[in-house]
């Protein structure tokens, strides 16, 4: 699925759209990205595996029930690694999924940036009025790269990542932590900034000239419902009503992953 993600894209192109003389969205300057999506990707994948570490390490400090897994004679692994790596697997397979759909749906919108009339510099057209719709034109900008990008508006990825790492954290957090610990303050604090990072991440989009505000907005909409899908219908988050770890009976969330 990650291999189709960038293969089937470039393979069939972006749709060409053209443009009415007299749209103003999308004659912003250009703005180089406030937050790269390498950068934003490394944080999502150290989130992905920081914060399953750390949980599961403070459940298993209390949690009788755990056990350590020998995968050779010389070599034994913690619950709780395998646990939080567990959880790293789900994160992951589904942001791929939404990485690939966003992909899609961006080649298949083909949406012009705001930025678009700055990097593409179109020519060979006139405007007999101000309403007409230019789709015979050709680029004279110098950065071709720029001119390909200026296509893929539609919807933000780095919307839609953002949300969906700072939501399926806060699910697991609230999932794992919350019949077990009365530190609710904490929890709620990292699940707090956990969102409001993300909607920097989103609020940057627009600020850059990278996104139109429906392109952010839809980008939000897919993040959060593609994080809900992971948790509830992947990982399991959502269905499951924790006992909690102190009682004889309680279990661990994901025991039956691993037992």
């Amino acid at each position: 699925l990650a291999i189709l993600t960038v293969l089937l894209p470039e393979a069939f192109g972006v749709t060409q759209r053209g443009f009415y003389c007299n749209d103003r969205s999308i004659q912003h300057p250009f703005h180089d990205h406030t937050i790269p999506m390498g950068h934003l990707t490394i944080a999502s994948l150290a989130l992905f595996l920081v914060i399953p570490l750390i949980v599961e390490f403070l459940v298993a400090r209390v949690d009788s029930s755990v056990v350590s897994y020998h995968l050779r004679k010389s070599f034994t692994l913690p619950s709780f690694v395998v646990r939080a790596l567990i959880i790293f697997g789900y994160a992951n397979i589904g942001l791929v999924m939404q990485v690939a759909l966003t992909q899609y749906a961006k080649y298949g919108a083909g949406r012009l940036r705001p930025h678009f009339m700055d990097v593409c510099k179109p020519v060979g057209y006139k405007c007999a009025t101000p309403n007409d719709y230019i789709v015979n034109y050709t680029c004279s900008g110098d950065n071709a790269f720029r001119i390909y990008e200026t296509r893929l508006s539609f919807f933000s990825g780095h919307s839609s990542t953002a949300i969906y790492t700072a939501l399926i954290m806060a699910i697991y957090l609230e999932s794992r932590l919350a019949p077990r610990y009365r530190s609710a303050g904490i929890r709620r604090a990292v699940q707090i900034l956990l969102v409001i990072s993300a909607l920097i991440v989103c609020v940057s989009r627009v600020t850059d000239n990278f996104h139109h505000p429906t392109d952010v907005l839809v980008g939000i909409i897919f993040g959060a419902v593609m994080s809900v899908f992971t948790a509830s219908k992947l990982a399991g988050l959502c269905t499951y009503n924790l006992t909690p770890i102190r009682e004889p009976k309680g279990r661990a969330t994901f025991a039956r992953f691993v037992t």
